[in-house]
C-alpha cells in the first residue's frame, strides 16, 4: 500500500513548464443559420400557430426573440402552453424537422406544458398544419438524433494557413 501510495503522489506532482496557447474557440448556442427558406416558413409557420391558437380562445404572446427556448407563450385560465413552432417549406414527413439543444432542454423541463406545433408545405404562402405534439420528448423517445455542427469561418482559416506548424 506505502509503495501504491508513493507512486500516486508522484504521479500527482506536476509541473507546468513552456505554456503556449494553441487554438482559441468561441462557443455559440445556435442552431444550424436557416436558408432562406426556412426564414419565410418560420415566420409563415408563427403566423398560422398564432392565429389558430388566438381563434380557439387561448391567449398568445410571441417571446420568441426572448431566448426562452420557445416562441409562443399561450395560456387560457390556469393552462399554459409554451410553444415551439417548427415550419417546413415543403414535406414534415419527408423533411423532418430540427430542434435546437436549448428547445429540447426546455422541453425537457417543461414536459406537458412544451407543446410542438408542425406547419408544413410554407411555400404555398400560408402552411398546413401538420401535427400537433404535446411533450415531444416523452413522444418522440428515443427517436431524437443528436447532430453537433461546428464551424470555422472561412476567414479564419486564410490568415494561418501560411503559418509553419507548431512542433
Amino acid at each position: 500500500v506505502n509503495k501504491r501510495l508513493t507512486e500516486l503522489r508522484r504521479m500527482a506532482d506536476v509541473a507546468i513548464i513552456n505554456v503556449r496557447l494553441v487554438a482559441h474557440i468561441r462557443v455559440k448556442a445556435v442552431g444550424i443559420p436557416p436558408e432562406p427558406t426556412e426564414k419565410d416558413s418560420e415566420l409563415i409557420s408563427m403566423r398560422r400557430v398564432h392565429d389558430e391558437l388566438v381563434s380557439d380562445h387561448w391567449g398568445v404572446a410571441d417571446v420568441h426573440q426572448e431566448g426562452r427556448g420557445y416562441d409562443l407563450y399561450a395560456t387560457k385560465g390556469q393552462a399554459q402552453r409554451c410553444v415551439e413552432v417548427k415550419g417546413v417549406w415543403n414535406s414534415a414527413a419527408s423533411n423532418g424537422i430540427r430542434m435546437t439543444g436549448k428547445e429540447v432542454l426546455i422541453a425537457t423541463q417543461h414536459r406537458a406544458d412544451f407543446w410542438l406545433y408542425v406547419v408544413d408545405n410554407c411555400a404555398n404562402g400560408e402552411g398546413n398544419m401538420f401535427g400537433i405534439y404535446r411533450d415531444p420528448i416523452s413522444t418522440f423517445d428515443g427517436l431524437i438524433k443528436q447532430d453537433a455542427l461546428f464551424t470555422v469561418p472561412g476567414s479564419a482559416l486564410t490568415a494561418p494557413r501560411d503559418q509553419e506548424m507548431p512542433a
